[in-house]
């Protein structure tokens, strides 16, 4: 039967052939992601390409969306006829551009957004002839960059000098991120970027943009430079920066972020360096829901107490060189940093580094915010003082109602033994614990489970979780497993995994996270090897149920 009338008119309407195309979307293209999800991608990409050849009115549809996310300037720049690789290993145009070669780029170019330059591989930029921009600049109209429509920009290295970056800078962005050039050869020199395209993108990009991230404080400087860190009056419109160098915040600096009235999100390592009584307009970071700091107590105490934000959603704190001051300044200093989150905030992370007080005098302000969904506290240097007990754990879960991730890790556990001294240790029933308070957890990491203490009786007490509804937790990692018992430990591993299997049947093996913050030493059990029986036991049940499958077609 051929399609009626009402087929063909649905067809010819721009949305709905849009809206189909959509579908298909591949997305920017994440390369942690699993090798699952990066295939899918290609096939999208493939399927959108093939979309584009069916008919003419599923061109411009198609088109559109593949060409929206583009990864490198590579692809772009191949859709020039005479744009070749040469006998010299180097990129150019053989000839220059016709009029009709032109336009068929620009039908192309106009439709890209979104440019990803990646930094982890050698930039192909460099492998671009300067010649092939000056033969493009000249076809550029004046005041317009070479993708007219671009809105981010990520990943772009700026290098010493390099024509390309200017063109890239297109007056319609919004989202940029600028990398500084690092060359480790010995001769390199020792450079910043080149001050006049850092200039050039300050005057034409930076007062459309809503988000800016960079890597060095040169990028924030109003030109001409000064010698001190200052931040550039022409970001007005922002509303995201994030600044991956150590700022010193001075007065200059702090009163023009005060006139970023619309900045919603903030991450930078900081010195503060303010006179004693300096203040900014009330309400000046109102609009601000994301704070990402890295300082010292008092520091980060200085800058919540200069910045008031009333609405924070999420609060991030990296707390660095604990010598500043004493444990019981530092509590002082913490407390009222946290102070400052709100029945707004819903996700709380802190990192503390080196010796410092112990987590739960710090984080005792926190326990009254029960509406907290994410929390993550990060030892980045093992000290077994610091360990939350088995006690303090429970706590944390009753404060905390509805948890759904929730991690306290060591990052660092060179010496997972000396944690085998620490009193009321976390145990196995502490995961039932989790488990029957919060029934929503999706993601829990703790930093030690002691098992060799109760060999007898550890799957007692799984039997009423059992028969309810499976707890749906997706991630579980275990920091320092103890498991010894007087040289009889597999049982034991296998016992605590068999544990692990009946309290939590969903754990996903497919997306596993980072291997970090794993131990293993003398008298304690790697948590890949639970992890490894658990990920057997998972596969055996699923090949048992495509034989269930089987047998049941069968009969």
């Amino acid at each position: 039967m051929s399609p009626g009338p009402a087929a063909f008119q649905v067809l010819q309407s721009p949305e709905v052939l849009k809206e189909i195309c959509l579908q298909l979307a591949p997305g920017e293209l994440d390369t942690e992601a699993p090798y699952k999800l990066r295939t899918r991608r290609w096939l999208r990409r493939k399927t959108l390409a093939h979309l584009a050849r069916v008919c003419r009115a599923f061109s411009d549809p198609a088109l559109d969306v593949l060409w929206e996310v583009v990864e490198d300037v590579m692809p772009i720049l191949s859709i020039l006829p005479p744009f070749e690789f040469l006998a010299d290993e180097t990129y150019a145009l053989s000839r220059d551009l016709t009029q009709p070669e032109w336009d068929r780029f620009q039908r192309y170019v106009q439709r890209v957004h979104t440019l990803s330059m990646s930094v982890f591989a050698p930039s192909e930029l460099e492998m671009i002839s300067p010649s092939v921009w000056t033969f493009l600049a000249r076809w550029c109209p004046p005041g317009q960059g070479l993708l007219p429509r671009l809105r981010s920009l990520r990943w772009l290295t700026l290098t010493d000098p390099e024509p390309g970056c200017v063109l890239l800078l297109s007056p319609s962005l919004r989202h940029l991120y600028i990398h500084k050039q690092i060359d480790t050869s010995e001769n390199a020199p020792k450079l910043w970027p080149n001050e006049l395209i850092v200039e050039f993108a300050q005057m034409t990009v930076y007062p459309q943009l809503e988000s800016l991230h960079v890597d060095a404080t040169r990028f924030l400087n109003d030109f001409p430079a000064p010698k001190i860190s200052t931040l550039s009056p022409r970001l007005t419109h922002l509303q995201e920066l994030v600044v991956d160098d150590r700022i010193f915040v001075n007065a200059l600096f702090f009163t023009t972020l005060a006139t970023f009235r619309n900045l919603r999100k903030l991450k930078f390592w900081m010195r503060v360096f303010l006179p004693k009584n300096f203040s900014v307009s009330p309400g000046s970071f109102n609009e601000l829901r994301h704070l990402d700091l890295s300082a010292d107590p008092l520091a980060l105490d200085r800058f919540l107490k200069i910045t008031s934000p009333q609405h924070l959603e999420t609060l991030t704190v990296h707390v660095l060189d604990w010598f500043r001051c004493t444990d019981d300044e530092a509590i002082t200093h913490i407390h009222s940093v946290l102070s400052h989150m709100s029945f707004c905030t819903r996700k709380l992370s802190i990192t503390l580094e080196q010796e410092g007080p112990r987590v739960p005098a710090l984080l005792a302000p926190a326990l009254a915010f029960w509406r907290l969904t994410h929390v993550e506290i990060i030892l980045e240097e093992y000290i077994p003082e610091l360990i939350v007990s088995n006690t303090e754990l429970r706590a944390f879960a009753d404060a905390w109602p509805h948890l759904v991730e929730f991690t306290l890790a060591l990052k660092d556990t060179a010496r997972p033994d000396d944690i085998l001294t620490f009193p009321d240790p976390p145990v196995p029933r502490t995961l039932v614990y989790f488990a029957e308070r919060h029934p929503q957890l999706v993601s829990l990491t703790l930093p030690f489970v002691s098992v060799g203490q109760i060999r007898d009786g550890i799957l007692e007490g799984l039997d009423a979780i059992s028969a309810g509804r499976p707890h749906r937790l997706k991630y579980l990692r275990v920091c320092v497993v103890d498991i010894v018992d007087d040289g009889m430990d597999a049982p034991m591993v296998r016992a605590f995994a068999i544990f692990v299997d009946r309290l939590f049947p969903h754990l996903d093996y497919t997306k596993t996270k980072t291997t970090e913050w794993v131990a293993h030493g003398d008298n304690t059990t790697d948590w890949h090897e639970i992890e490894a029986i658990l990920t057997a036991m998972h596969a055996a049940r699923g090949d048992a149920r495509t034989i269930a499958r089987r047998l049941l077609k069968g009969n």
